[in-house]
This record gives structure tokens, C-alpha cells and sequence, in this order.
């Protein structure tokens, strides 16, 4: 080949590969959105009114390269991060189980029956207790933890969205992910059962049967649905740690594709120019 030839292919390899390196720090660009005083407390919204005027940008639509590094850094603490999710999921499983704890041990073991003047029927007289309330007060925490366990399995953390497709081929995470569910439907269902059961005793508390003895709900119940609310939490965070790796893989097989796909580039260049 001739000294024109070389200088012309040196010229299109480079051009390729900073049309990768392009796309690879593209993620990483912020977005183009005007700035105001709210956002970035240490300048006003003119600044970035006028620098968009200056760029040739209507106003809300250019980011100031002064101001990129502040809201940089304010928009990657506002960020959600995993970490953030598993705080989340472990809050709500933790207070579900200590709510479900505390209504076991609270609940009374049987009511008073109390004869009434007919002679054939009773009244049952319950202490006032607030296991009904904790125990709906539990089932609430364990579906606000399993919301945001699921939520954040498939949140585009970084602004990145994986396909659920990409993390259903993951045998560990399916597994696990299953657990989970089938977790959080027994926990439900041992701490509703009791919970209505109770409340239903509460209220139809009249009874013709003068035998009758006033019992509550089944004792042990939401204190086993407490400790399911507490491990269905522990299930979504092991699913959501699984979740966070096979977000990794997906990504760097994207990128390595990417790659990849230059290269290919590359020698098909080389090899149009040396034919």
C-alpha cells in the first residue's frame, strides 16, 4: 500500500475507536436540563439562563459546564442505589416482625363469658388488647417490603434497565425469587388469619350456648407469620443481591459486544484496504 493509503486507513481506525470511546462515556453525560437555585443552591437560575442564550439553547435545555460538576454531584446523591432498596426492604420486614411479635404476645388467651338474663345465651367480654390493630398493622409493613423487594430487583438503577428476560435466565435468582413469593403468601396468610379471626370474635361476641368458652384466635399463628414477614425480607434481599450481579454480567456482555462489534469494524477495513 501506498503512504497515502496508510494515512488514510490511520485516519478511519481512529475514528472508530473514538466512536466507541463516545458510546462508552455517553452513560455517564448529564442530562440537559436547566439548572435553578433550588437544584444548586450556590448559583442563581440566571447564570443558567444566560449561558444557555450564550450557547444558542432556548432556556431548560442546556446544562452550564460551570455548574455541571455541583449538580453532578447532587444528582448522584439523590441517585436510588441498591443500598438504598436493601435499607428499604429490611426496615419494612424488621418493623413486620416486631409488629407481629408484639400482637402475639399481647393477645389474651381466652375472653370472659358472661351469662346473660335469658338464660340460654352468653356474652364473652375481651380485655382490650391491640392485637387486631398490629396484626393488620403487620400485614401492611410486610407488603410495603415486598412492593419495594420486587420494585427493586428491576429498578434502572444509574438510569440502566435490565430486561427481565436477562435475569430470568439466572437459575440461582429464579430460585430464589420464588422462595421469596411463596414466603410472603404464607407470612400474609398466618398473620390475616388470626388478625380476622379476632376481629370477627370481637364483634359477634353474643353467643346461644351457655357452654360456650370465649376463645380467641389460634395461638402461635402471628408469631410464626412474624418470623415469615422477617424471612421473606431476607429472601427479597438475597434476591435483590443476586439481581445486582446479574445486572454486572448483563452490562459488561454489552459493552464487551460492543466492543466486539468495533473490531469486527476494524478488520473489515483493514482487510478492504489491503485488497
Amino acid at each position: 500500500m501506498t503512504r497515502k493509503q496508510n494515512f488514510f486507513m490511520a485516519i478511519l481506525i481512529a475514528v472508530l475507536l473514538f466512536s466507541n470511546g463516545m458510546r462508552k462515556t455517553e452513560g455517564e453525560s448529564i442530562s440537559l436540563t436547566c439548572i435553578d437555585s433550588k437544584t444548586c443552591a450556590n448559583h442563581q437560575s440566571s447564570d443558567c439562563d444566560l449561558a444557555c442564550k450564550n450557547a444558542g439553547f432556548p432556556s431548560g435545555e442546556c446544562l452550564p459546564p460551570s455548574l455541571s460538576r455541583a449538580c453532578r454531584s447532587i444528582n448522584a446523591a439523590m441517585a436510588v442505589t441498591v443500598k438504598h432498596m436493601a435499607s428499604i426492604v429490611s426496615a419494612f420486614g424488621v418493623a413486620s416482625f416486631i409488629l407481629g411479635v408484639i400482637a402475639e404476645n399481647k393477645k389474651p388467651a381466652a375472653g370472659t363469658p358472661v351469662p346473660s338474663n335469658d338464660g340460654v345465651s352468653i356474652t364473652c367480654q375481651y380485655p382490650s388488647d391491640p392485637t387486631v390493630v398490629l396484626g393488620f398493622l403487620s400485614v401492611i409493613f410486610l407488603i410495603a417490603s415486598t412492593m419495594t423487594g420486587y420494585m427493586s430487583l428491576y429498578y434502572p438503577y444509574k438510569g440502566k434497565a435490565i430486561p427481565q428476560g436477562a435475569l430470568s435466565k439466572h437459575t440461582t435468582f429464579t430460585v430464589f425469587f420464588n422462595i421469596a413469593l411463596f414466603t410472603t403468601g404464607f407470612a400474609g396468610m398466618f398473620l390475616l388469619w388470626p388478625t380476622i379471626s379476632e376481629q370477627i370474635q370481637l364483634k359477634h361476641n353474643v353467643h346461644r350456648d351457655i357452654n360456650y368458652a370465649c376463645p380467641t384466635a389460634k395461638t402461635g399463628l402471628l408469631g410464626g407469620g412474624a418470623f415469615l414477614s422477617l424471612d421473606s425480607s431476607l429472601f427479597w434481599l438475597v434476591a435483590l443481591m443476586l439481581a445486582d450481579n446479574a445486572r454486572e454480567d448483563y452490562f459488561e456482555e454489552q459493552e464487551e459486544n460492543k466492543d466486539l462489534h468495533v473490531c469486527r469494524a476494524i478488520l473489515d477495513c483493514l482487510e478492504l484496504w489491503i485488497s
